[in-house]
């Protein structure tokens, strides 16, 4: 996303800081009265399942409203068959040309929807709160760490120093009479996305035994684990374990992903840039066994409820498994050092072979 300069935003922010000024309404908020919600979640894979168990609490606190999310495209694939969801509308998250000449036609459809309540639970700043306050909604809950916080109507703290995200999300829709609901992950499949891990298969050639999947890759380089680790934390499984190794990633890391293959005796599956998101998904669900970094994939293996070896670059623990059977390898630096040596490098692969057998015992 392109990020405003200080100017602009300082121009936007006394825009609106005038126009909040001449807006009287000040309605009470009362749950019986809330008809439609929009809830905003414009990010990328992991935010999105790290609010399923917002959404689901939503429903079950209003069980019979309009439930609306406004998504960006990979949310979109991740809340494909949610069942607490009624629409899903699509957004654009960069901001640049082609964003500003759709974000009149974009503003106009939400204000036609009427919404009563917008609910921001994770999206762009500072356009988020812009769009909530476009909507007309009477009520607006987001985040109090946006530079426009001023343009909700109950601002809440969405960054809470060693609570995860998941829970501190579920939390915020207190201010809203919602009871948290768990924090496990959703992301229900269909009948397509099964058949599309199982085509990947058969032109595999591999149709039986037990699948262990490999995710070295994230979103920045410092979150990655050397390739050459995985490789032999890999080949540990293959001779111990009899297991199918499967190398997981998008188009981008494929060459990646066929270099770590050439270092490995196991002669893993390449799933890199072969697969949807949702056909990924279907396919770690047959896993045995998920290593991967703090990534999409990551948070995916959770709501599959798949075995994760999760390897974590900082010690952060907000974005961790949040299922039983997950390990979490940290690599024990602070959230300044941004170097591979500084972080994943220091979690062996002794270490990883010592969680796979924890988790085989189980």
């Amino acid at each position: 996303m392109v990020m405003p300069n200080p100017i602009s935003l300082a121009a936007i922010k006394a825009v609106f800081r005038v126009i909040k000024f001449f807006d009287k309404r000040n309605t009470p908020f009362d749950k019986q009265n809330i008809s439609n919600i929009l809830v905003i979640n414009t990010t990328a894979i992991g935010d999105t399942l790290l609010s399923t168990p917002a959404l689901r609490a939503i429903r079950k606190g209003f069980p019979s409203v309009y439930v609306a999310v406004l998504v960006s495209k990979p949310a979109k694939e991740i809340l494909l068959e949610n069942k607490y969801i009624n629409e899903l509308i699509d957004y654009q998250p960069r901001i640049n040309l082609p964003y500003l000449i759709k974000l009149p036609t974009l503003l106009k459809r939400l204000k036609s929807k009427r919404f009563d309540l917008v609910i921001a639970l994770h999206g762009n700043d500072p356009d988020t709160a812009p769009i909530a306050y476009l909507t007309c909604a009477s009520h607006r809950l987001g985040w109090q760490e946006s530079r426009l916080s001023f343009l909700f109507t109950m601002p809440v703290k969405m960054r809470v120093e060693n609570e995860h995200f998941a829970e501190v999300r579920v939390g915020a829709l207190s201010n809203i009479g919602v009871l948290p609901d768990g924090i496990e992950l959703d992301m229900p499949l269909n009948s397509k996305d099964e058949e599309e891990a199982v085509a990947f298969l058969k032109k595999n050639y591999f149709q039986k035994g037990i699948l262990a999947g490999l995710h070295p890759f994230g979103s920045k380089p410092y979150k990655w684990w050397p390739l050459d680790r995985m490789a032999r934390a890999g080949d540990y499984l293959y001779k111990k374990y009899n297991l199918q190794l499967i190398i997981f990633g998008g188009i981008k890391e494929r060459d990646k992903a066929i270099e770590m293959s050439s270092m490995m005796e196991a002669k893993p599956l390449i799933a890199a840039g072969e697969l949807s998101i949702r056909g990924s998904a279907a396919l770690i669900k047959k896993c045995r066994l998920f290593i991967t970094t703090d990534s999409g994939p990551m948070h995916i293996a959770q709501a599959m409820r798949t075995p994760t070896i999760a390897l974590l670059w900082s010690t952060s623990t907000q974005t961790c498994p949040v299922n039983q059977d997950s390990i979490v390898l940290y690599g024990n630096c602070s959230n300044k050092d941004k170097s591979p040596t500084l972080c994943t490098d220091k979690i062996l692969v002794e270490d990883v072979n010592n969680a796979a057998a924890k988790l085989f015992l189980k």
